[in-house]
This record gives C-alpha cells, sequence and structure tokens, in this order.
C-alpha cells in the first residue's frame, strides 16, 4: 500500500475494505502514543501506588465491562512479580 499522505493512508485502508471501527481504533492508538509525553531523566521520578489507588484505577479499568476489579488487580500483582 503506498499513500502520499496521512489522510489517503486511512481513505486506502477503507478501500481495502477494513470496516471503519478498526481503523478508528488503530487511528487512536496512533495518536495515544504520539501524545504520551516522555520525562528527562532528571525529572522522573519513582511512585509506588497505594491500595486505594490501584483499587480506584480498577475499578475505573472495569467500568463498562464484565471484568471484576478484585480478579485484574490479582493478574496486576502476579505481573509485577
Amino acid at each position: 500500500m503506498r499513500a502520499n499522505n496521512a489522510a489517503d493512508c486511512v481513505l486506502k485502508l477503507l478501500n481495502f475494505g477494513l470496516d471503519s471501527f478498526s481503523v478508528t481504533d488503530a487511528l487512536l492508538g496512533v495518536l495515544s502514543q504520539r501524545s504520551v509525553r516522555r520525562l528527562c531523566n532528571a525529572c522522573r521520578t519513582s511512585h509506588t501506588m497505594s491500595k486505594d489507588e490501584v483499587e480506584i484505577l480498577a475499578q475505573r479499568y472495569c467500568a463498562d465491562t464484565e471484568l471484576n476489579p478484585a480478579e485484574v488487580i490479582s493478574r496486576w500483582n502476579s505481573a509485577g512479580t
């Protein structure tokens, strides 16, 4: 696939038969990666989340899904060790 610019690329993907939801999700992922700021090594600090912060994050992560926040926290904890 060859496109002259970013907008043409989206049109080509749609013309190839990709559904608009897949293209939209892919573009959101690309934009999110481009929007993330990087901290310089001098400004960077470490922070260990409290149990309450982890629970709030899990609640937000699981909102509007069938995921169980307690199970998600358990997976996070096992993946971090």
